[in-house]
């Protein structure tokens, strides 16, 4: 026997499913001090009853004026059939409904704790896969250190290190691309195994067969864990996407600077080469200068000496003739 309106729902509305964790203790607290007040509201009635020491006739009165002001519609399933009374509340009902409410809200904390067990195992899960996404990035990071970095900073291999992140970049992308076909894949087969078992549920309703027991929330469970799954890798896609977009703007920015450097290493050997260039004109026009003056300096020797020897000639001369007349 169950109230009507309180299957799967709880006292103050709202599906257990939709609620949050903060709603669903909202209401078990309500619950809580509601049946609380219905036992102490009976306890303080039957105290009172026994306290003034009522007749029978009073007694009558009371209750059929205090049932006739709190009646309620109560539901029983039996079967195929359903039966439907009014009753009038008093202390028995009240601890029935009170008792009814009290193990409603247990099924409903029992299944409240197994989607929050969900919940938590999901939460797991969901933790490895980002150790593993996590070592993947830390994996591929090494291979870039290893590859690419120590490409970079040699300027004359430029073009080696933009082929080698290039080979590590398409390696990245079949990588996604992989996990990508996976996940279609595996959301096709769902979306044929749900199908199936669509056409499956149709023809046994078209023969008139009993249908056997089908545990639909377990269904409902195992397509939300999937889809959450999926939802995981589409983020660890966009992740591992943007990471590898920052790496490409990292380098694009490197690759600039790289060319800025290059240009400016260009211009600095072309100056190099214009001042080793001026450099040899000059020594070569200092070595000609040296042989000019060279000559020239042999000249005046030569005329010195001439000179030195003319004068010593006429020296000599005037010095015989003046001993000639000695």
């Amino acid at each position: 026997m169950a109230l009507v309106g309180t299957r799967k729902k709880f006292p103050l509305g709202g599906d257990i499913h939709s609620m949050s964790l903060t709603e669903i203790k909202s209401n078990v607290t309500s619950i809580n001090s509601m049946a609380t007040s219905l036992k102490f509201e009976n306890f303080m009635y039957q105290r009172q009853v026994v306290k003034l020491g009522l007749d029978s006739e009073v007694d009558q009165a009371l209750a059929l004026v205090t049932s006739g002001q709190h009646t309620i519609r109560i539901r029983r399933t039996s079967g195929t059939l359903e039966q439907t009374r009014y009753v009038r509340l008093n202390g028995e009902y009240k601890c029935m409904i009170a008792r009814e409410y009290l193990d409603e809200m247990a099924r409903d904390s029992a299944e409240t704790n197994r989607i929050c067990e969900s919940i938590v195992s999901n939460y797991k899960i969901t933790m490895e896969d980002l150790d593993l996404s996590m070592k993947y990035l830390k994996k591929q990071r090494h291979r870039l250190q290893q590859r690419v970095v120590p490409l970079l900073q040699h300027r004359e291999k430029t073009m080696e290190a933009h082929h080698a992140f290039m080979h590590f970049y398409n390696i990245v992308l079949k990588d996604m691309d992989a996990v990508t076909e996976k996940l279609r894949i595996t959301n096709k087969n769902l979306l044929k195994r749900l199908d199936s078992i669509r056409q499956f549920l149709k023809e046994r309703a078209r023969s008139n067969i009993m249908i056997q027991a089908v545990d639909f929330e377990e269904q409902r469970i195992r397509v939300v864990q999937a889809s959450m799954r999926m939802l995981e890798l589409k983020n660890l896609i966009a992740v591992r996407k943007a990471v590898a977009a920052r790496l490409t703007l990292n380098l694009e920015k490197l690759k600039s600077t790289l060319s800025k450097e290059l240009c400016a290493s260009q211009k600095m050997n072309k100056r190099l080469f214009m001042t080793s260039v001026h450099n040899k004109h000059l020594s070569s026009a200092i070595e000609q200068y040296r042989e000019e003056l060279g000559r020239e300096n042999n000249e005046v020797r030569a005329n010195e000496r001439r000179h030195a020897k003319n004068a010593y000639e006429q020296h000599r001369r005037l010095w015989s003739s003046t001993k000639r007349g000695l």
